[in-house]
């Protein structure tokens, strides 16, 4: 064979590749992020971005922005804000790349409703980048299936290993690996949205406020998912709040401002016990990387000069209705402390969702509810039931294949 006709037929194969590199398509997504009764959220990751069109005649003048970021030259994330819509409707929207005018792609997304009613939510943490082909990520696809109203991540949702920490090129690489995987991308499809990290998202193993990359990491975590807000005025991070009915989430930063003898550091805790006096929800969960009441291992009572200056305002306030929620330890429990007639201390600890599972002996804890110890992967299911005075909580962990392990119910009154 010569080199002219060696060099065509290498032009014949190669030719669908880079035909299909430079195709506009959505890379991931749509996924919904922060929703309430009359907004929502929506972000995907798009290569074109410049030929992404919207056909939208339910939400006309109701997208109130379209902010694209651009990653390389192809590659970028879009993020919608949409507003002014109606509680408990479902909305479709309509994109596509067609340069001719054509949207042929459809995604719907709902609003949440204002009646006080059933809800559930999904929630789990540490999610191993094994490759794709690997059982683990299976997982996903069990909880796609799961009927709930939105997934709450919990960090480590994904690994800056190897120092990947170091560059702003390798952080995002890592992002875009993630949210590649076909059966992470259905799931991220399926429902709404909201995140928090812990160290493996932040920087390296067990990192804090030190860290040296932790605004290119934060602008990345920004970047990639759609919560409510960022931190405050004047405190950077990704704390948040958000409401759900008769539900409030305050989700904690533990990594930003981790310093010392501080886990949260002042400005988050001062934010935190306002909003917590400030808040009418009947229930209160609070949501954090690392766990709470846990005797070993990282977690807040390696802090307590903080943790005891919470504790005392949540007496002297009178503040009822504390749930916790934590990840990080790749194992599932529920550490319940009773507190006598004023009620219970619950807090739930589920992880890993694709990591290894803690492969440590002992991991001692006085307050562990019998039966609820496991180290397999899982993921958290709780749903809230009734109302008003019959209002409860039931919550479940289940395997990769929906299985469940272990399941506890509790009425909103006994909560302390």
């Amino acid at each position: 064979m010569n080199r002219s006709s060696f060099l065509c037929l290498l032009f014949i194969f190669l030719f669908p590749f880079v035909l299909f590199a430079q195709q506009a398509r959505i890379i991931s997504g749509p996924m919904q992020g922060a929703t309430t009764t009359t907004s929502t959220k929506i972000w995907m990751m798009v290569s074109h971005t410049s030929l992404l069109k919207f056909e939208h005649p339910e939400l006309e003048g109701k997208i109130t922005g379209k902010i694209v970021k651009y990653i390389n030259d192809t590659l970028g994330i879009v993020q919608l804000d949409i507003d002014n819509l109606l509680p408990n409707k479902k909305y479709p929207l309509k994109y596509g790349f067609n340069q001719d005018g054509e949207i042929n792609q459809q995604f719907s997304f709902s609003t949440d409703g204002e009646e006080i009613s059933d809800f559930s939510f999904l929630f789990g943490s540490c999610t191993w980048p094994f490759k794709k082909k690997k059982k683990h990520w299976n997982i996903f696809d069990t909880m796609q299936s799961t009927p709930s109203d939105f997934m709450l991540w919990m960090g480590d949702n994904i690994y800056l290993l190897f120092k990947s920490w170091k560059t702003k090129e390798k952080i995002y690489q890592k992002y875009i690996d993630n949210r590649t995987h076909p059966k992470l991308n259905r799931f991220l499809s399926s429902k709404a949205h909201y995140a928090v990290w812990d160290d493996h998202d932040y920087g390296p193993n067990n990192s804090d406020a030190t860290f040296e990359n932790k605004e290119l990491t934060l602008q990345a975590f920004k970047d990639f998912w759609a919560n409510p807000s960022y931190g405050i005025e004047n405190t950077k991070g990704v704390f948040y709040s958000f409401k759900k009915q008769d539900v409030e989430f305050f989700v904690l930063d533990n990594r930003f401002h981790h310093q010392g003898e501080e886990l949260y550091g002042k400005a988050q805790m001062d934010w935190l016990k306002k909003r917590l006096k400030n808040s009418e929800a009947r229930v209160k969960f609070i949501v954090g990387g690392v766990q709470f009441f846990a005797t070993n291992g990282e977690s807040w009572q390696s802090f307590p000069k903080e943790k005891n200056d919470f504790f005392d305002f949540i007496e002297q306030e009178k503040i009822k209705g504390l749930l916790f929620l934590s990840g990080d330890r790749h194992y599932t429990e529920l550490t319940k402390i009773s507190k006598g007639e004023e009620g219970q201390i619950l807090e739930v600890t589920t992880s890993p969702l694709t990591s290894y599972v803690n492969w440590l002996p002992g991991n001692k804890n006085p307050n562990r509810v019998e039966g609820t110890f496991h180290k397999t992967h899982n993921f958290g299911h709780i749903h809230l039931l009734g109302k008003e005075e019959n209002r409860k909580i039931k919550i479940e962990i289940k395997n990769r294949k929906g299985e469940l392990l272990w399941n506890y119910e509790v009425w909103v009154n006994d909560l302390y």
